[in-house]
């Protein structure tokens, strides 16, 4: 992603960052814009929870219960590390 105004791109953890900490504001180091996460990224951000418990207590169902629950966090930890990429930003006036 970059800023609008000036043209600096924030870096990946930047913007992962945010995303990890509650869809957090992200601010130009640059020039001071503020931008907002969009409703999507909220939305991506339930899905992918959503999936990643689907799917680690379909393939640890027969496993003790901590496994399951061990296996989402890492799932949805490795599925976070692409959201950057699709992450949307409104900037604030």
């Amino acid at each position: 992603m970059t800023c609008e105004t000036c043209n600096t791109k924030f870096s990946y953890f930047k913007v992962l960052k945010t995303f990890w900490f509650g869809y957090q504001d992200i601010k130009c180091d640059h020039c001071d814009s503020t931008y907002e996460h969009k409703l999507s990224n909220r939305v991506l951000g339930g899905l992918m929870v959503m999936i990643s418990i689907f799917v680690s207590f379909i393939i640890f169902s027969d496993k003790p219960k901590l496994v399951p629950i061990i296996g989402f966090v890492v799932m949805s930890m490795v599925l976070s590390l692409f959201l950057p990429f699709m992450l949307k930003f409104r900037r604030l006036e």
